[in-house]
């Protein structure tokens, strides 16, 4: 770290404390938060970790300002330019290392944006996953509850629900009409488990003993 016994005037700034902070957390195994940075494997790139002059300049040319802390935009990443980024306190609660991040189809978002882009609430989203839901079926318009009266409530019959087939968006009337399928029989089919590829399905086969 060869600058640091050089005289670079910036050891009463603000940066100058959150630099050693970022150095105490990747590599003081005595710093109360090592366990959760270095000991994970979180390190600091070469390009600050040997200069304070250079994580000085990339700050202030990239959205420092008093107030702000630094974030990692992907938790097990480490410090460097391409993966931080200067924000406020509550950002960084929605990027803690608690998010939970979710890749369908190759496409990788927190729990939360998937919430938001797919329009089914957080806690249910949160609920299924915790219950093992993976893939496009953690997406799924329906959600089953039974009741003790095993009465099968589920979500898809809510007009504004979206269902994705072949890349098309249709609420459950929508392909009913688009199909000329009654809307009853996708009900049906839905609850009986009938995944989205079948769901237009002109007929069904049915096995006889």
């Amino acid at each position: 770290m060869k600058d640091f016994n050089t005289k670079h005037g910036l050891s009463r700034t603000k940066l100058y404390h959150i630099y050693f902070g970022i150095l105490n957390r990747c590599f003081n195994e005595n710093d109360v938060n090592y366990n959760h940075y270095g000991g994970r494997g979180i390190a600091i790139c070469d390009e600050w970790k040997n200069s304070i002059v250079n994580f000085y300049d990339w700050s202030t040319t990239n959205g420092y300002k008093d107030g702000l802390s630094i974030d990692r935009i992907n938790n097990d990443g480490n410090y460097e330019p391409n993966n931080c980024r200067w924000t406020t306190q509550l950002e960084q609660i929605m990027n803690r290392s608690t998010t939970l991040f979710i890749t369908i189809n190759n496409v990788t978002k927190t729990l939360r944006e998937w919430s938001i882009s797919s329009g089914i609430k957080y806690v249910t989203l949160r609920d299924r996953h915790s219950r093992g839901w993976v893939g496009e079926k953690l997406l799924s318009p329906i959600q089953f509850h039974r009741e003790k009266n095993t009465k099968v409530q589920n979500t898809h019959r809510k007009k504004h629900v979206l269902i994705t087939i072949d890349g098309v968006s249709k609420t459950l009337s929508g392909w009913s009409l688009y199909s000329g399928i009654k809307r009853s029989t996708l009900d049906n089919r839905l609850i009986r488990g009938w995944s989205t590829n079948k769901l237009l399905s002109k007929v069904q086969i049915q096995k006889h003993s």
